[in-house]
């Protein structure tokens, strides 16, 4: 891995926190917020939202490069772009024709993503838009990766 002279360390705890992250094991947080709406969210509104926070929050900018071998340090990234289709986008509650449906079908939804890693070659976060959890009800999903709320940002994160 080249260290960059723009890279920059992770913190302790962040560190600590990539150490620990194992295949079928990821290291990350979600929160699903329930919507009540006529209509399905507006895409484009939510992704104006995530935008305007992207320059209060630099973090969310950041992505983990791993070291090669088994003794180098890990360190954030900058990207100059951030592709906010990718990181907020729409998913179907379920793609099964029997699955739960409602805060039940949801709860199953939110425990497959947690449990699915996020991608490592872009910020470790995203914003999931799931229309129709019930009459009138659709749901935000929030993921980020835990070191991305190590202490210095975790309060930042968690607020916005």
């Amino acid at each position: 891995m080249e260290i960059r002279h723009e890279d920059t360390p992770l913190s302790a705890a962040a560190r600590a926190v990539v150490r620990s992250e194992r295949p079928g094991r990821p290291m990350h947080v979600g929160g699903a917020h329930l919507v009540a709406s006529e209509v399905p969210l507006d895409i484009e509104q939510v992704r104006a939202a995530v935008a305007g926070r992207l320059t209060m929050l630099p973090q969310l900018r950041r992505i983990i490069v791993r070291p090669s071998g088994s003794n180098g340090v890990a360190v954030w990234r900058t990207v100059d772009e951030i592709d906010l289709e990718h990181h907020v986008r729409r998913v179907p509650l379920s793609v099964e024709p029997d699955a739960a449906v409602g805060v039940s079908g949801l709860s199953e939804l939110c425990g497959r993503l947690l449990a699915a890693p996020l991608p490592e070659d872009r910020p470790p976060w995203d914003v999931l838009l799931v229309d129709g959890v019930a009459p009138g009800q659709h749901a935000l999903i929030v993921r980020s990766h835990l070191a991305l709320g190590d202490a210095d940002h975790g309060l930042d994160l968690a607020a916005s």
